[in-house]
């Protein structure tokens, strides 16, 4: 009996490091591929955020969430926290077109883009479309369409 408790064991040890030796390899190299679009902003964080909600509504998308990420982070025993907001944005007319496309392109929407202090400067940051739409059968002249949206976005937030 000990003897297969030890085979047993074993196989769930090799399982596990075999599980570990995915993530430590596939993973990253996924994740590689992905490039975080990252400015600073000459705004302080609350202007800041106007300005990305103002920019939002002028591209015809809309805010549909505001995650508080300060607040979570606080929550978690984290007392040092700046300003930090993450807005989840798209529209309805691009979803039409996504499910169109790909239905499980829904994995990667809404778009989100984070706002947060940085010590004395204010960050804003989000993964392009094209990244984020990389793994769906979406046609290239729609996330181009929605990159540009995202830069116009961010862009114009900053030049505010």
């Amino acid at each position: 009996m000990y003897q297969e408790l030890m085979k047993n064991r074993s196989k769930r040890t090799l399982w596990a490091w075999a599980l570990v030796a995915f993530a430590v390899l596939a993973v990253p190299n996924a994740l590689a591929a992905q490039e975080v679009v990252e400015k600073t902003s000459p705004h302080d964080f609350a202007t800041t955020v106007q300005n990305i909600k103002r920019q939002v509504s002028a591209v015809n998308l809309v805010v549909i969430q505001e995650i508080p990420v300060q607040g979570m982070l606080r929550m978690a025993g984290l007392s040092d926290v700046g300003g930090a907001v993450t807005l989840e944005i798209f529209h309805p007319r691009y979803g039409r077109r996504l499910w169109g496309a790909d239905k499980n392109a829904f994995l990667a929407v809404p778009f989100r883009i984070i706002v947060q202090e940085r010590g004395r400067s204010v960050t804003v940051a989000y993964l392009s479309a094209s990244d984020a739409l990389a793994d769906y059968d979406v046609p290239g002249n729609l996330k181009t369409e929605l990159d540009g949206l995202l830069t116009q976005i961010v862009d114009n937030a900053l030049q505010q």
